[in-house]
């Protein structure tokens, strides 16, 4: 134990020597205090994407909205965020993971209680493009700080136990949407929303500085001293550490370009991470985003009812984090792809062939294929953040996102030209077909991120 000791608390001066420390900690308290701060506003930002569509039947009509300013309501946070994303992810490699959390997290709820005072469309929609930047922004950076605490050995866990929060944020906004816009307002939905703003300082004072992160800067004191705390955590709990895992010298550039994406190995992952984050988006978010206004105004139920049964569908979608978290570390990443996008596409092909007859058949069929969408779209965040190399990771899991941003404002927008043109049916086509296409592209260019250090998986 004094050799282990000793081992642990050397100063180290290489990626691989903090990198080789990181690997050996058992998961503690702090993990899990740093998984339950970043999952607060993940929460939160699963809420405010989905606020738009639950106020949305109620402003139809009261500001008389037609089929495409709804799809433009509902995509414009999307479409900003797509911005908000790559700007985000390029400060969070340069100045640091946390700050900008906190920085992303403000943003997003104080555009979030603006909305509330929105009069009209444009004054809507231009709140909403403005909240869009914070939402995009906070997904990419979370994920490359927690991805980086985190050991290979258990990490889809860990990280997917995290992400899953998001889901449950968009279940929150499901089911307190038929109590609140009756009741309160829709106004109420954003003011809600607005919570997070203040929890931005806790990024900055309750959390370390990524240790990888300042490692990759080569500021090897202080990400010593953050291992080094997590390792008496480690020992307080009664954990054992063994030795540090010996691990390659890891490569460093001092000004890495955002261009090594499409270089070397990472040129065929990036296309792949982009293909698939644009599958799975433009088919769930989409979706589930205009259930409540499908229900109203194709199957013509009333407001309560539409909004219950979206509640039902994305409350199926915390069941598909849950399992995902439990198997994927066992199934592995690829494996898990490629059922779930073939399932998914077997569900949008039954309902596109029986005519989706009525409400309930749809309710039963898309909140099964919840559960499979909601587990892709968890782990997508996951297997891009484990692609990519410490000095790229933010900025490549914001790229790659971008085509989620991509996927999910087609998706919107096509809703609102398809279901007039060629009903609901031609809506569930399309979503079979991208699926199918999502499972083809899994199966056969996914690479394997099980149980592998971050460092061993991108050099």
């Amino acid at each position: 134990m004094a050799e282990i000791a000793e081992a642990g608390t050397r100063p180290a001066t290489s990626v691989a020597a903090i990198v080789g420390r990181i690997e050996r900690i058992p998961y503690t308290q702090f993990h899990f205090k740093a998984r339950s701060i970043c999952a607060i506003a993940t929460f939160f930002d699963g809420y405010d994407f989905l606020s738009i569509s639950y106020a949305l039947p109620v402003l139809v009509g009261e500001w008389h909205l037609a089929g495409p300013q709804i799809g433009l309501l509902i995509a414009a946070s999307n479409a900003s965020s797509l911005f908000g994303g790559l700007g985000f992810a390029w400060l969070g490699d340069g100045i640091g993971r946390l700050k900008t959390m906190a920085i992303a997290t403000a943003l997003f709820g104080l555009a979030s209680l603006a909305c509330a005072f929105t009069w009209d469309f444009n004054s809507l929609l231009a709140c909403r493009a403005l909240e869009g930047l914070g939402l995009g922004g906070l997904g990419p950076v979370a994920a490359a700080y927690l991805t980086e605490m985190a050991r290979a050995q258990g990490r889809g866990r860990f990280y997917l136990l995290f992400q899953g929060i998001f889901i449950f944020g968009l279940a929150c906004a499901a089911f307190l949407s038929p109590w609140m816009v009756p009741t309160l307002g829709w106004q109420s939905m954003f003011v809600l929303g607005a919570v997070p703003a203040p929890l931005a300082i806790c990024f900055v004072l309750l959390l370390p500085e990524s240790a990888r992160w300042y490692a990759d800067k080569g500021r090897f004191a202080e990400a010593g001293q953050i291992v080094r705390m997590i390792e008496e955590q480690a020992r307080r709990e009664g954990k054992e550490l063994p030795p540090p895992a010996h691990l390659p010298p890891a490569r460093r550039e001092k000004r890495p370009h955002w261009t090594e994406i499409f270089r070397g190995i990472y040129r065929a992952r990036t296309i792949v991470a982009w293909l698939l984050f644009f599958c799975i988006y433009f088919v769930s978010n989409a979706l589930i985003s205009w259930l409540p206004t499908l229900y109203r105004t194709v199957y013509h139920l009333d407001v309560t009812t539409a909004l219950q049964y979206s509640a039902y569908t994305t409350l199926a979608g915390m069941v598909g984090v849950i399992v995902v978290a439990l198997l994927v570390d066992h199934t592995g990443r690829r494996t898990w792809f490629t059922i779930c996008f073939s399932g998914i596409a077997a569900v949008f092909l039954y309902l596109w062939l029986s005519g989706a007859p009525s409400a309930t058949v749809v309710l039963v069929a898309v909140t099964v294929g919840d559960v499979m969408m909601a587990s892709i779209s968890s782990l997508i965040f996951l297997y891009s953040a484990e692609i990519y190399p410490t000095r790229l990771r933010s900025r490549g899991v914001a790229i790659a996102g971008a085509w989620q941003k991509v996927g999910i404002v087609i998706g919107q927008i096509s809703i609102g030209y398809v279901v007039p043109a060629f009903g609901i049916e031609g809506v569930f086509l399309q979503f079979a077909i991208v699926s199918a296409l999502g499972a083809i592209i899994a199966g056969l260019f996914a690479i394997e991120a099980r149980n592998r250090a971050l460092e061993e998986i991108s050099p």
